[in-house]
């Protein structure tokens, strides 16, 4: 990993902490236009039943799918937080690496706190992880990147699976929401395949996790076009 990359992202991390209380403008009323999604990520958008909604039902269901992206990713870093905290202790204290997965550690707790500050600080954690990936996996043979391809899989259908959830139909007030869910899930599946895995595609890629072992499982349980 190049040392100097880690030592800058350490460095923005230190004199540029987003603070909660700072950044988010609390003080601002909504806008009239203000959405919590945009319409092409919501699960019914496409559909014909979609049109029959109401301007208020389609702004409650892009509320509720927004609030269970940002509970799974939320339990999604908690988890990552307990990994990366064993490998943690794994490390000289005195090395960049472990500097920096202290300063990730601290924001990444924070964002439990307030998840808008996730988008900005999180780049310096994606940055920081691929490269330890790669690390790891530019040394792992066929077993081994076979299983970091699965837990990159199956997290990332847990992360869909939450989005789509029957009891948002009941609370926006649609009249079958079994039916609505069941139109939504396959709507969502192949609205996430067309347009949130095409970076993980080529992340997973760039250090050989498509294999025998791991492309029919990707195809068959995302979508995926591996």
């Amino acid at each position: 990993m190049d040392v100097k990359e880690i030592e800058r992202l350490i460095k923005i991390s230190r004199e540029r902490p987003l603070m909660p209380d700072a950044y988010i403008p609390w003080q601002l009323e909504p806008e009239p236009d203000d959405i919590f999604l945009p319409e092409v990520l919501t699960s019914l958008q496409g559909l014909d039943i979609y049109e029959g909604l109401t301007a208020t039902q389609k702004l409650e269901l892009g509320r509720h799918e927004l609030v269970q992206v940002i509970a799974s990713y939320a339990w999604g870093e908690c988890l990552f937080c307990v990994f990366m905290t064993r490998h943690l202790i794994t490390l000289q204290p005195d090395s960049v690496e472990h500097q920096f997965l202290i300063r990730e550690l601290i924001e990444e707790f924070r964002h439990q706190e307030m998840f808008d500050l996730h988008n900005i600080e999180e780049s310096r954690h994606i940055l920081f992880t691929k490269a330890l990936l790669k690390n790891y996996s530019s040394k792992a043979g066929y077993i081994k990147r076979t299983l970091y391809s699965y837990v990159i899989l199956f997290n990332i259908l847990f992360v869909r699976t939450m989005y789509v959830k029957r009891e948002i139909y009941q609370r926006i007030g649609m009249p079958n929401p079994d039916h609505a869910y069941k139109l939504a899930s396959i709507n969502f599946k192949q609205k996430f395949a067309t347009i949130c895995l095409d970076d993980i595609i080529d992340f997973v890629d760039s250090w050989k996790g498509f294999n025998t072992l791991t492309r029919f499982a990707w195809r068959w349980v995302l979508g995926a076009k591996v």
